[in-house]
């Protein structure tokens, strides 16, 4: 792919991002169709469909990538998280409430929370040694269910904890444990 291609899709995959977050919060997500994201992304059905399935495609593709994007940046700022990049998508959802409660209306926190899961249980088993104790699967899907499960009720609770008090809570009841499977057997 050349760079002028890449930029046209980075850049049509950006407005279609940015018409989706805005009609979600403008209607609710079940209520705008995709010909009304289209219209607002200027972008043509088949240029949509080259690149997503749906707009529930659309939704978890964007969510996954923010997913990505902060886990490298916790990798840089807190190399010694067990789960780099949780406090940044704290942060992003805390500043992001009125999307998320938006979203949350049309229980569609709950196939991002499932994303999110699945996503951090990938990742959390390409850090952990193949030998660890308990098994990796098992450990990496603790944790990362652990922190699904928790930011829900978090956001369904209307945000009563900061998102760095609550990524250190996470982060001390979390990381012993995963680091103690981390640890070389003896």
């Amino acid at each position: 792919m050349t760079a002028g291609r890449d930029s046209r899709v980075r850049r049509t995959r950006e407005r279609l991002r940015a018409a989706m977050v805005s009609l979600t919060r403008e209607q609710g997500y079940t209520a705008w169709r995709v010909a009304d994201l289209l219209e607002r992304a200027d972008v043509g059905r088949a240029t949509f469909y080259a690149h997503y399935r749906d707009k529930e495609d659309l939704l978890i593709s964007m969510f996954l990538d923010m997913i990505d994007h902060f886990e490298r940046l916790g990798l840089a700022e807190e190399p010694g998280s067990v789960l780099p990049g949780a406090r940044q998508l704290l942060r992003h959802f805390h500043e992001s409430k009125a999307f998320g409660r938006a979203l949350a209306r049309d229980d569609k926190m709950q196939v991002l929370m499932r994303a999110c899961e699945a996503r951090l249980r990938r990742g959390l088993e390409s850090r952990l040694p193949a030998n660890c104790n308990p098994p990796v699967v098992v450990v990496a899907t603790l944790a990362a269910g652990a922190f699904a499960t928790t930011v829900n009720a978090w956001m369904s609770q209307g945000w009563l904890t900061p998102p760095d008090e609550l990524a250190d809570q996470l982060e001390a009841l979390l990381g012993p444990g995963v680091r103690a499977a981390m640890a070389p057997a003896a």
